[in-house]
């Protein structure tokens, strides 16, 4: 298509950390927004704190990550499918009248979530946002497009198109790796919840709200 020969991101709301270009001629690239300096701290923190790192020289956990981001100024925007989240499980009937009140047209959940960005509502960081955030390539300026192939025993599909340098990374690849390393190595091997948080877990949706309770 067109918008991949130009390497737009045309999938649904830009990661977070990124928004489209606005303006010709390089509308809707992706290009980093105010949370992009959290997303390089999160890496930065998941790393390992050396390049070639010694046994137990671990970067931190996801939730001692988000943990850190929910006392920080850095505040995740709403998203339709999580203000529709919000919605259904809100106890406020004034919140959710509110939220009614946007809820006309094919873009009423797009309506809603830019209503509560004039709130001082914002969603928390979550351990499945940071997983999420940590393993996807987007960061290091890479784009994926198409189904995943999957071949029998491998548990990182590929996609049917990457697109590498399609737009401005908001970290190196070279810490992207090290932070995915990290992650590989730190996944338990025995079956347990725990490590279903750090696979599965990226396939919840980073701002729906939804929390894991590892026990």
């Amino acid at each position: 298509t067109n918008a991949t020969a130009r390497w737009v991101y045309v999938s649904g709301v830009p990661p977070t950390g990124y928004t489209r270009n606005p303006d010709e001629p390089e509308k809707g690239k992706l290009i980093p927004n105010e949370l992009a300096p959290a997303i390089e701290e999160i890496f930065r923190r998941r790393a390992p704190k050396s390049a070639t790192p010694e046994k137990g020289d671990k970067g931190d956990s996801w939730t001692a990550i988000s943990d850190y981001l929910n006392t920080t100024d850095w505040r995740l925007h709403w998203t339709p499918n999580s203000a529709k989240h919000l919605y259904h499980r809100t106890d406020d009937a004034k919140l959710k009248a509110e939220i009614e009140a946007r809820l006309h047209g094919e873009t009423k959940w797009q309506n809603a979530a830019d209503y509560l960005m004039t709130t001082p509502l914002r969603p928390s960081w979550t351990p499945q946002t940071v997983v999420r955030i940590v393993q996807n390539p987007v960061y290091k300026g890479e784009i994926n497009y198409g189904s995943r192939t999957k071949r029998k025993n491998d548990r990182k599909p590929e996609f049917d198109i990457k697109i590498e340098h399609s737009h401005e990374p908001i970290v190196s690849a070279e810490l992207w790796q090290r932070a995915n390393n990290a992650t590989s190595s730190h996944t338990p091997k025995d079956g347990s919840l725990t490590a279903q948080v750090a696979t599965k877990g990226i396939a919840v949706c980073d701002a729906c709200g939804l929390r894991l309770h590892v026990t």
